[in-house]
């Protein structure tokens, strides 16, 4: 699970911003006089006390908006440059190049914290003007008697023995590359490499085309049955006519009922827009839920009718199928999943810029004067978190609108 991801210095941010999944609220349900909600209550919301990942204090979700080019996508572009840089055999020269912003003069920061096997790991380093610097690794137990190990510090030379003689080895060979890159590939790291590999697939956008031909081999195949009719089982709930899926001939054809329970057969390419996104989206979200994994969209509710795009979110904030601590982290512009009773006030993170092509990061739970079951998609709406301009009308200069009125 994702605790937190930190950027300073990179693409549009400039100071410090933070993605952070841990709960930040007591998530207590209290009724009108302020008395607790007991969980027998048919107004009880789940919400407030979510299960999975309770003990750990992490969430589900985390739902990112903000006007356009706010830098929502630059947020989770970020978290993936992270990414390639501790798992590709990246030399500090193409590091610094992949991580081009308006702030490059200055030194950019990046920190990830992440649970995996029973710890807490934390992965950290620095890009300067000319050089990767301060790689750092700490691990945190998460029972009881909880420690903090150091496992590798570039600068206080602390190395974890199973890799001393790697990173002794590439000292004296002065090479310049990110040490993180071939360190991971030790055994001893193996839980470190394994968690970083499952965040860089949730990244994968593929055509969808190939999509559509990746899921046709699969469910061809007798031993993806189960797959077959859990993809089924998602569809029908969206389009109560279909009725079967076919792999045939790396083709993926849709069979849909008609009147007289006749069946017609569509390939994947002619159904909506809306539905051809459900296919793409489907085997990703079903590999978050299956094997408790993050799944990263940008832009989520693309071509999706909002009422699904709201169900798709729920799905992660659902217990009853949520049940291993799979996390939803997107980005989207429909506001209708921006409500109370489904997301927390920690789950929602509003992006904005300004005037100098400055993004900021914060969330709703930070932000003051924030109620505690907030109106979100009204405020956001109506500018109360800072998301828009008040006046539209503005946008045209005076003369303009004088010249304007002097055509009519």
């Amino acid at each position: 699970m994702l605790k937190s991801f930190t950027v300073e210095n990179s693409h549009c941010f400039g100071d410090s911003v933070t993605l952070d999944m841990s709960a930040q609220l007591n998530g207590e349900s209290l009724d009108g006089d302020g008395n607790p909600i007991p969980e027998q209550s048919e107004i009880y919301e789940v919400v407030r006390e979510y299960k999975v990942g309770r003990q750990f204090g992490i969430l589900p979700v985390a739902a990112i908006y903000g006007k356009n080019a706010s830098g929502k996508s630059k947020l989770l572009q970020s978290l993936h440059d992270m990414i390639e840089d501790i798992l590709g055999n990246n030399t500090q020269e193409h590091v610094m190049k992949n991580h081009q912003s308006n702030f490059r003069q200055l030194d950019t920061h990046y920190n990830i914290c992440f649970l995996a096997n029973g710890y807490e790991y934390s992965l950290s380093y620095t890009i300067e003007k000319e050089r990767v610097t301060k790689e750092r690794i700490t691990r945190t137990t998460l029972d009881v008697n909880v420690f903090e190990e150091v496992l590798y510090d570039k600068i206080s030379c602390v190395v974890c023995e199973d890799f001393r003689p790697i990173a002794e080895l590439m000292k004296a060979n002065d090479k310049d590359v990110l040490l993180f890159s071939v360190i991971l590939h030790q055994t001893h790291f193996k839980d470190i490499r394994n968690w970083f590999h499952s965040m860089r697939n949730s990244f994968k956008n593929p055509d969808q085309y190939a999509t559509f031909k990746n899921i046709a081999k699969k469910i061809g195949c007798e031993k993806e049955e189960s797959f077959r009719k859990r993809m089924l089982h998602f569809l029908e709930c969206f389009d109560l006519s279909i009725a079967d899926l076919k792999g045939i001939n790396t083709q993926l054809w849709i069979f849909h009922k008609t009147s007289g329970n006749m069946l017609i057969q569509y390939q994947a390419y002619e159904e909506s827009s809306g539905t051809r996104k459900l296919i793409k989206l489907f085997p990703q979200i079903d590999n978050a839920l299956k094997n408790g994994l993050p799944f990263l969209c940008d832009g989520l509710d693309k071509d999706l009718h909002s009422i699904v795009f709201r169900q798709l979110v729920s799905m992660f904030n659902n217990p009853k199928m949520n049940k291993r601590n799979a996390q939803l982290i997107f980005t989207a512009h429909d506001t209708i999943v921006l409500d109370s009773d489904l997301l927390r006030r920690d789950e929602v993170h509003i992006v904005d810029k300004d005037e100098h092509s400055v993004s900021t990061v914060m969330r709703l739970s930070e932000m003051e004067g924030v109620e505690k079951y907030p109106y979100m998609e009204f405020d956001y709406r109506t500018g109360i978190y800072g998301s828009f301009l008040e006046d539209i009308y503005n946008a045209y200069p005076a003369e303009e609108s004088a010249k304007h009125e002097d055509v009519l």
